[in-house]
């Protein structure tokens, strides 16, 4: 959905500032080739009704088809977390696209990119519990002043859960979609970074 929305197509940098366990980044390039995902279990497979035999001539099309392998620019995903960097780096191998993503372990903050600009996505936290609003201000602000000294002239798509903190960024917006994260009410803002 995130890359039909930033009309993202592989030809210009993408980068996850944090990644988690890369399902951006997979769902990215996964949608720009139009390779579907194939997971080893499906709830659909306990279903009364459920036909293995259809089930595997459908894997048996996919697996057998022939998929357009473009040139891609950097994909690029950030994780400081060294238990969910190893579960994304995990997630990216068994897709297959270790050849088009770059996952580091660091933080986002130390990135260093320079080609063309391209999309930026992020989904920070939101601060729903107690007293972590608070706490995560700074976190706001600091993002919004690495965006603007670092990537002047990108697109940058944040996943927020709480307008209250979107401010601290201090950028306008010019896109907001509403969606449900979990049971939870956000929405999809684009800003364009200067």
């Amino acid at each position: 959905g995130l890359m039909r929305m930033t009309g993202w197509d592989g030809s210009i940098p993408l980068i996850d500032l944090m990644c988690g366990s890369g399902t951006f980044l997979i769902e990215g390039v996964s949608n720009t080739l139009n390779i579907p995902i194939i997971k080893k279990n499906y709830l659909f497979k306990n279903w009364c009704d459920f036909n293995q035999s259809i089930f595997n001539k459908e894997i048996s099309k996919i697996e057998n088809s022939t998929f357009i392998k473009q040139n891609f620019s950097k994909v690029i995903g950030c994780e400081i977390d060294k238990e969910v960097f190893s579960q994304a780096k995990n997630n990216i191998s068994q897709t297959g696209f270790s050849k088009y993503i770059e996952i580091y372990n660091k933080d986002f903050y130390d990135l260093k990119i320079t080609s063309e600009p391209g999309v930026i996505v992020c989904n920070p936290p939101y601060g729903k519990k107690l007293g972590e609003e608070n706490d995560l201000i700074e976190s706001y602000l600091k993002i919004g002043r690495f965006l603007k000294n670092n990537f002047s002239g990108w697109e940058f798509w944040l996943l927020s859960g709480n307008p209250l903190l979107t401010k601290y960024l201090k950028m306008k917006a010019s896109i907001t979609i509403p969606v449900s994260n979990g049971g939870i009410d956000c929405r999809w803002i684009k800003y364009l970074i200067r």
